[in-house]
């Protein structure tokens, strides 16, 4: 080989140092072109006609000749340019501002399509974080509408069974009030109507109305120092006695009942069958302890003389100033230690818990609440990243204007803010569209959350919520302008000049692609979190409560106990019955209470105790319930061995009981339990148990079932009892039969609470059912933003890629080869996005575990199913664009 061949074959390069030195003298103006013309000449001729030597040679004598002109050049595009900066600099910011602005109009007025598709698609995200966030700030940051908000605290006895929060009776309740007064500036216990199971019927105008309402100890307002609207709050000697002569009313009841009229103070109103004088009047949002009371009645100071084991008042307080928590708590916990030593038999084991009460009122909404956040979050972040790829796809298209704007002298920033600039006002324009669809969905989001979350009636969109969107759109603009403000800034004007049609950079398709994987990413996780929520409700609904809860009508009574004595309900309820059974439709007609799926744990559950066995009411406790005859036939409850109640069992009778499954397995496991006699730690009567029935869900369908005592209504007569009508037929029609029925027996008692046995079943899967819905339909938000972002970025590729696709099909390449190349290419982009969305989704399922019942965070047949369908529908996505490639006319490509 020759040595002319031998350097042909190596390509002589030219010399480094020289070249280097060369690209810093000339100015950027005009660097580009003498470097590569100079490059060019150095190895089409130079290097084919010289040594190495003297090639390298020529080289360096090129750019030495050349320094002088290039430093020349170099000075006036200096002196050009800070003549530039410093008139533009002259220009006031408004006015650059107003000219960034208009030429964004301009610029959106050009390309409305690409307008309206980015603002929409922001729009989508924004208002689903505004819904959700109007909720967040009404529930978790609004301050609650009390004095030093933060100085108020929530007290609980600590039951010694491991309980933490459990109500106090009115005996250790005064006893601690007057043990810690130097911690607390004032201490209030409460019972709620419907805990307490008190309801207020009115009479006298018309039909009998339930009225909720609170039986409170006075110093309660004392806690919350707010004062009343008209008259006074409660005062310690209105709890003389047995108290509940006076009261207070809600301003909401004051004036849908009284006008509003200032002259009811010092009226009286018949309630249960008692004269109440009304001594004040709250002002408008004041609703302790719940939005439905509507009455304060004093609690009476005889309350404190029942039994320390009757645990039935809730306890809140204010800290003294300069009185801190863990002082509070030290000082209960000392007292709760002395009580015990002087009352053993109730005492012993209890002390107390306390906790801002704040935290106690947000309690487990806090959970859901951020896991909604989260979820609408990832979906606004979906939308930017569709908002990017828009922007990016519509950028490429604009490099000629970007590059004969910096050819002129704009400056590279000035350059980067009008892009921002653009950015902005599309946030703005889409966060304006948000914010109405955020206002209308506001309302279907309320109606979608079932549970019993607080501060629901305060949701709203207020100043806060307006700030907050307004942020949020500015920052999702800017954030979604970014990388196409960077390429706009980054890219060479003669590069982009010198080509007739501008294709985008590896670069920015690389950050397409990236984009792409995110949202792809972000969709999965959702989908996994919205499969586990969806299985979750599946298996909670496929346990069974114990009962059958169709064809079933319910309806609550409560007898006011100055109109009626054991004897007078029990006769009460007798002749309802018979009243209702004759109803049209009705195949058994019975009573009973507290039902299943209607109480919270530790409600009416009390410590049993066997025949001669030795006691241990603390382990061996039942649910006490009451029921008539019938029914356990009108709840769908099995009957196993025995009897039912009957029309035999009288008071006069043989005390009987009736247990259910669960506590014959605790109590009986290896002997037949009929003829056993059993009472529970409140009565003294032992009763022969003559019947076993199924067991049922008491609390919640996430629990086991436990152990039940069922007394007849006859022999133990209760005042609040729930009327239960198996029906042939809808039993919504016997609502209005139902109350007129009760009405004929008592024109004064009101029915309240009618539903039916559906409903109360299907409200024991409220939550799940909420979080499923809500965490579905914003996953489903983010595929189809996803699905969107997919065919966008296929059909940009497939126009980008014009030319490559013609020269494959010139080449003999089938169509159908042309189809699977571009497909191929998505779904690769899908299976990275789907590996790192499993792997999101795995890290962020155990954030919702605590939600999850029946199915673990890593469930493989949710991650089997939803990667089957983020692929099938990804793939369906690609495939309308990717079919473009088919119509691609190879000669057309190729001009």
């Amino acid at each position: 080989m020759t040595r002319n061949s031998r350097r042909v074959a190596t390509k002589l390069r030219p010399p480094r140092l020289a070249r280097a030195l060369l690209v810093w003298s000339w100015p950027p103006n005009r660097r580009d072109e003498i470097v590569r013309d100079l490059d060019e000449e150095f190895q089409a001729y130079v290097s084919q006609e010289r040594s190495r030597f003297g090639s390298r040679k020529w080289y360096w004598s090129q750019v030495c000749r050349s320094i002088p002109a290039a430093l020349g050049a170099r000075q006036r595009y200096r002196i050009r340019r800070q003549h530039m900066e410093s008139s533009m600099a002259q220009q006031p910011i408004l006015e650059e501002l107003r000219q960034d602005i208009s030429w964004a109009i301009r610029s959106f007025r050009r390309a409305p399509g690409l307008t309206v598709a980015a603002a929409a698609t922001l729009a989508l995200g924004i208002g689903a974080n505004t819904a959700v966030f109007s909720v967040v700030q009404a529930v978790m940051l609004r301050s609650l509408p009390y004095p030093d908000a933060d100085r108020l605290v929530r007290i609980w006895s600590a039951n010694p069974r491991g309980i933490p929060q459990n109500s106090m009776s009115p005996a250790d309740f005064h006893d601690l009030a007057e043990q810690t007064g130097t911690v607390f500036t004032a201490i209030g216990g409460y019972v709620s109507g419907d805990s307490f199971g008190m309801s207020f019927g009115t009479a006298g105008d018309g039909a009998p109305r339930r009225v909720l309402g609170a039986t409170v100890t006075p110093s309660l307002f004392d806690v919350f120092g707010v004062p009343p609207a008209a008259g006074r709050t409660l005062i310690a000697s209105d709890a003389t006695g047995d108290g509940a002569s006076v009261m207070l009313l809600s301003d909401g009841f004051w004036r849908r009942h009284f006008g509003a009229n200032p002259a009811v103070v010092g009226q009286t109103l018949n309630v249960n069958g008692t004269a109440f004088t009304i001594v004040g009047v709250m002002p408008p949002g004041f609703s302790f302890p719940d939005p439905e009371t509507e009455i304060w009645v004093p609690l009476g100071e005889s309350w404190r003389t029942v039994s320390r084991s009757a645990h039935f008042l809730d306890v809140v307080a204010r800290l003294a100033p300069g009185a801190s928590l863990a002082e509070a708590s030290a000082r209960l916990d000392a007292a709760a230690a002395g009580l015990a030593a002087l009352y053993p038999e109730t005492n012993t084991g209890w002390g107390t818990t306390v906790m801002p009460y704040y935290d106690s009122l947000v309690g487990d909404a806090r959970g859901p609440l951020l896991i909604l956040l989260a979820a609408v979050s990832c979906v606004l972040l979906i939308a930017c990243a569709n908002v990017a790829n828009l922007l990016l796809s519509h950028g490429v298209g604009r490099s000629r204007e970007f590059a004969v704007r910096l050819a002129i002298g704009a400056g590279r920033g000035r350059l980067l803010r009008q892009v921002l600039t653009e950015g902005v006002l599309l946030g703005l324009a889409g966060g304006a569209a948000g914010l109405a669809l955020g206002w209308l969905a506001l309302g279907g989001l309320l109606s979608a959350i079932t549970t019993d979350m607080p501060r629901l009636g305060e949701v709203s969109l207020d100043g806060r919520v307006l700030a907050v969107t307004t942020a949020v759109s500015i920052g999702v603009g800017l954030l979604s302008s970014l990388g196409p403000a960077f390429r706009a800034a980054a890219t060479p004007p003669q590069v982009t000049l010198q080509v007739a049609a501008p294709a985008g950079s590896k670069r920015t398709r690389r950050l397409r692609e990236t984009l792409l994987v995110a949202e792809t990413a972000l969709m999965v996780a959702l989908l996994v979190a919205a499969g586990l929520l969806i299985r979750t409700l599946g298996t909670v609904n496929r346990i069974p409560p114990g009962f059958r809860a169709d064809n079933v009508l319910l309806g609550n009574v409560s007898l006011p106990g100055a109109r009626y004595d054991q004897a007078g309900r029990a006769a009460f309820f007798e002749r309802a019955l018979g009243s209702l059974a004759r109803l049209p439709g009705v195949t058994t007609a019975a009573a009973g209470g507290p039902l299943p799926l209607s109480g919270s744990e530790g409600l009416a559950r009390f410590g049993l105790l066997v025949e001669s066995r030795t006691p241990d009411t603390d382990r061996n406790r039942a649910y006490l319930r009451r029921a008539t005859p019938g029914y356990f036939e009108a709840m769908g409850i099995p009957l196993r061995l025995g009897r039912p109640f009957g029309p035999s069992d009288r008071p006069e009778s043989v005390p009987v009981a009736i247990v259910d499954e669960e506590l014959v397995r605790r109590q009986f496991p290896n002997e037949n339990p009929l003829g056993k006699r059993v009472r529970p730690s409140n009565s003294r009567t032992w009763r022969e148990i003559v019947g076993v029935v199924g067991a049922v869900r008491q609390t919640s369908l996430l629990r086991p079932a436990d152990p039940h005592l069922y007394l007849p209504q006859s022999q133990m007569p209760t005042s609040t009892l729930t009327f239960v009508l198996r029906v042939d037929g809808d039993p919504d029609a016997l609502r209005r039969p139902l109350e007129a029925a009760i009405g004929n027996l008592d024109p004064e008692l009101p029915v309240y609470d009618v539903r039916t046995l559906k409903d109360l079943h299907h409200g024991a899967t409220a939550a799940e059912r909420t979080n499923a819905l809500l965490l579905g339909v914003f996953a489903g938000l983010a595929g189809l933003l996803t699905l969107i972002g997919i065919h966008s970025v296929v059909r940009y590729f497939v126009s980008e890629s014009m030319r490559e696709l013609g020269v494959r099909l010139a080449l003999g390449a089938r169509p159908g080869q042309v189809l699977a190349f571009v497909v191929r290419r998505n779904l690769r982009l899908q299976l990275v996005g789907l590996a790192a969305g499993i792997c999101l989704a795995w890290v962020g399922a155990r954030w919702i575990s605590g939600a999850l019942y029946g199915v673990t965070p890593v469930d493989p047949a949710t991650y089997l199913a939803t990667s089957a369908l983020v692929l099938a529908a990804g793939t369906a996505a690609a495939w309308l664009p990717a079919r473009r490639a088919l119509r691609i006319d190879p000669i057309e490509s190729l001009r």
